[in-house]
């Protein structure tokens, strides 16, 4: 699954701004395919370290990065709720 991210990632570095969703119903593998088991990681940080790799082969660039996530959960009531998180990362890679 990861191969088809790659691609995805290079654009967000060539300056396209990039999404990368896991959608479905409850207990489908989205939390695991996102996040990955305890002995290897899963698509946001193999994304992270595809993104760090891409900026490090580019030389006399200097980048910008902002990363958020957000999960939004369904509940009973049809109310939203909503957890927003947000990285910044400034400096050269």
């Amino acid at each position: 699954m990861f191969a088809e991210i790659r691609p995805v990632i290079t654009s967000s570095v060539d300056g396209y701004n990039v999404c990368i969703i896991a959608y479905g119903q409850t207990s489908s593998g989205k939390t695991y395919t996102m996040m990955g088991p305890s002995n290897c990681i899963g698509v946001n940080l193999r994304s992270l370290k595809e993104l760090f790799s891409v900026c490090a082969q580019r030389e006399n660039i200097d980048y910008t990065m902002r990363v958020s996530k957000s999960d939004a959960c369904m509940q009973l009531s049809i109310k939203y709720r909503v957890k927003l998180s947000s990285v910044t990362v400034i400096g050269t890679v």
